[in-house]
């Protein structure tokens, strides 16, 4: 009896090493490829400071922002991704206007432009080192180049998506009238949360379903900010100011 008991005891100590083993070749696995194939994520604050005749206001968001590197395995799919969620930064102005800072798909790389000492390439491939620097920065604040301003938007009626206007950020005063000027434009890493609600609760169409929103626009996206282009617009997206991953 002592026998088999020492036996059965012998076998389930072989089958718990195996198991070990298995784990264990699976976390070297894992973490070689995390290794290899880094992410990084950070939070980053984007705050703007106007001139007002009445003083200076302030507005800001809170952005979430990650970098993933993949395996390079087909030509045509990207090894490196961004993505972001978060929304436009907005300002509320003392004449009763509100002033958009938007969102666009060089979000992720802001702080790369404004944080990172690493050269940022035009390609992909080239900012996932750049972005490995980033969260060193955390709780650092500093100006952001005019050279990578986000857009800047106002509505003439909050109510009316057709009404959007673009900003000059250089010329406050012909959007919102004398006294308003651009102080200053920053980026933080932050720990504080995400952005949200804001934008909904501001702009009552935001929410409007895709086919309301096309007749709305007499059959085409509402949403054109008037230009110098051949066509006289320039087509925005919700996406500019509200993104949810």
């Amino acid at each position: 009896m002592a026998e088999i008991i020492g036996e059965d005891m012998q076998n389930l100590m072989i089958k718990h090493q195996k198991l070990l083993i298995f784990l264990g070749i699976i976390a070297f696995f894992y973490v070689s490829y995390k290794i290899a194939y880094p992410s990084y994520a950070w939070n980053q604050k984007l705050t703007v400071e106007v001139e007002t005749p009445e003083g200076v206001v302030i507005g800001s968001s809170v952005v979430a922002v990650k970098w993933r590197q993949y395996p390079d395995v087909w030509q045509e799919i990207r090894s490196v991704r961004d993505s972001h969620e978060g929304e436009a930064s907005i300002i509320e102005l003392p004449n009763g206007k509100y002033l958009f800072v938007l969102l666009s798909n060089a979000t992720p790389s802001l702080a790369l432009h404004v944080f990172a000492t690493s050269k940022v390439g035009s390609g992909m491939d080239s900012r996932i080192v750049p972005a490995s620097e980033v969260n060193s920065h955390k709780g650092e604040i500093k100006s952001i180049p005019r050279v990578h301003y986000p857009l800047f938007v106002t509505f003439d009626d909050l109510d009316d998506p057709a009404s959007v206007k673009r900003v000059d950020p250089d010329d406050l005063e012909a959007s919102f009238g004398e006294g308003y000027s651009l102080k200053s434009a920053t980026l933080e890493i932050t720990d504080e949360e995400i952005t949200e609600g804001r934008i909904v609760d501001l702009l009552p169409w935001f929410n409007w379903p895709r086919q309301k929103s096309l007749e709305y626009g007499g059959g085409s996206n509402p949403l054109k900010m008037p230009n110098d282009s051949p066509r006289g617009y320039q087509s925005l997206s919700k996406l500019e100011f509200r993104r949810a991953l």
